[in-house]
């Protein structure tokens, strides 16, 4: 049984399945909650009390824990050293993408000047499109910002924009399929991340991989996952991401040049590749639990 997330609700149905079919019980740790996370609300508290128990039950029962990164790895074995427990053995697989359905947009006509993608979630900065969107549009007044994706705060960034005059140049579209994401994408001149926190950066990996120049605020995992891809400001630099998005925006000839470079390098992430690697070790899972090895044998 493979859990999707470290999480309660992933954990403990896998966890039940598990033991009523004599089956192995693996999961893919996508972040470490208390590595990263700032508390800011109760669905915060219980995400971190659950994963405290989580790592319990994992450490003693899984078969196989995969994370995204070797950074998530060592986030997850420090949890268990917090929690007395001997480090599990982990597996670093990463993340893959179809490069076949993002098509290489950098000649596309352009609809948008910069693009949000991902979940409408404080943790992903999204409020801080307010301030600067409006910093952007002092430089560029017809400057259009897309955001797609639907989440917890969406009618609350929904509100900042209109309050903030902005309504007519920040698109939000809530959730969409697929095929509109990457038409979107491809309409679009520079990918924007105002993250906290990022596991991997799977909506950084589709900018590169539809051929955007991407101006990102760091989180620690970017410069390994993304070396020297990506047009970093420090965490919190509104006014910094702005001025990035501005220059891209004024060189549409480099821009270019950085979205083919960006295409090029997320080759590597092709998710064949990185299916099967899980695969196999899952296969090895479930061999040592026929064995009755277990993930400790």
């Amino acid at each position: 049984m493979l859990s999707c997330a470290q999480f309660i609700y992933e954990v403990f149905p896998a966890r039940w399945l598990a033991r009523r079919f004599a089956a192995a019980l693996t999961v893919k740790i996508h972040h470490v909650v208390s590595s990263q996370r700032r508390v800011t609300s109760v669905f915060d508290r219980f995400h971190l009390v659950s994963e405290r128990l989580t790592a319990r039950w994992l450490n003693r029962e899984a078969d196989a824990i995969l994370c995204g990164t070797e950074l998530i790895a060592r986030d997850f074995n420090a949890l268990e050293s917090r929690l007395g427990l001997t480090p599990s053995r982990t597996f670093s697989t990463g993340y893959g993408l179809d490069l076949e359905a993002l098509p290489l947009s950098v000649d596309a006509e352009k609809e948008f000047d910069a693009v949000l993608l991902g979940r409408v979630h404080e943790h992903k900065g999204v409020f801080d499109v307010v301030p600067l969107w409006k910093r952007v549009l002092e430089v560029r007044p017809g400057a259009r910002l897309l955001v797609v994706g639907e989440g917890p705060h969406r009618l609350e960034l929904e509100n900042r924009v209109r309050d903030a005059g902005l309504a007519a140049s920040v698109t939000l579209t809530g959730a969409v399929s697929e095929a509109e994401k990457c038409r979107l994408l491809s309409r679009s001149r520079v990918g924007l991340s105002l993250s906290r926190e990022e596991g991997w950066g799977l909506s950084v990996n589709e900018f590169l991989g539809i051929g955007l120049p991407v101006v990102a605020m760091e989180v620690p995992v970017f410069r390994s996952v993304f070396p020297d891809q990506l047009d970093l400001v420090p965490q919190g630099g509104i006014a910094a991401a702005a001025d990035r998005v501005l220059h891209w925006l004024g060189h549409p000839e480099e821009a270019r040049l950085r979205g083919i470079a960006g295409r090029e390098f997320v080759r590597r992430y092709d998710h064949r590749a990185v299916a099967e690697r899980e695969l196999e070790i899952l296969r090895e899972a479930v061999g040592r639990r026929r064995l009755g090895e277990g993930m400790k044998g």
